[in-house]
């Protein structure tokens, strides 16, 4: 006996993410621009010197803030919990975060997109995640159901 669904709110999404070469190569050209407008303005040595370690010292931040992104997310209802996989430590364990989707969001950076995700997490601690993520960190058929969500969302909000 074949079973029908008919759930508006169906969506069933098993993603894998990947680290995000996009958001490196985005750093660098921050970077790049910041130190060019620096040698064109002649600052001294010392504010220099001064930059270098405050961008050593947010390279750090950066980096530990993209290894601690989610890995893993999936959800059966589109407005139902969605189970967040955030990696805990080096040797491959992983938290699981049970959240529901705030906002999602299309963002055309130019050269590249990337889906905006607002999460409201309920377990472990309640609390608010936003991530970004970027055409290279998921497959493209992946990424197209991301990005056709955050066209359908951006829809409904003009409606209502």
């Amino acid at each position: 006996m074949k079973q029908i669904i008919n759930d508006k709110n169906l969506l069933i999404l098993d993603i894998q993410l990947q680290p995000s070469k996009i958001a490196w190569y985005l750093w660098w050209l921050m970077s790049a621009m910041v130190g060019l407008i620096c040698f064109v303005a002649a600052v001294a040595w010392w504010q220099w010197l001064l930059l270098l370690l405050l961008f050593l010292l947010l390279s750090i931040s950066y980096k530990n803030h993209l290894s601690s992104a989610i890995s893993k997310l999936s959800t059966r209802q589109i407005d139902g919990v969605w189970l967040l996989a955030i990696p805990a430590d080096k040797d491959g364990t992983e938290l699981i975060y049970q959240a529901y989707l705030q906002r999602i969001q299309l963002v055309n950076l130019g050269f590249v997109s990337a889906v905006v995700l607002d999460f409201y997490v309920v377990i472990p601690k309640k609390s608010r995640l936003t991530t970004t993520i970027f055409v290279d960190q998921l497959t493209a058929a992946d990424y197209a159901t991301l990005a056709a969500l955050a066209k359908l969302s951006s829809q409904v909000q003009k409606l209502s």
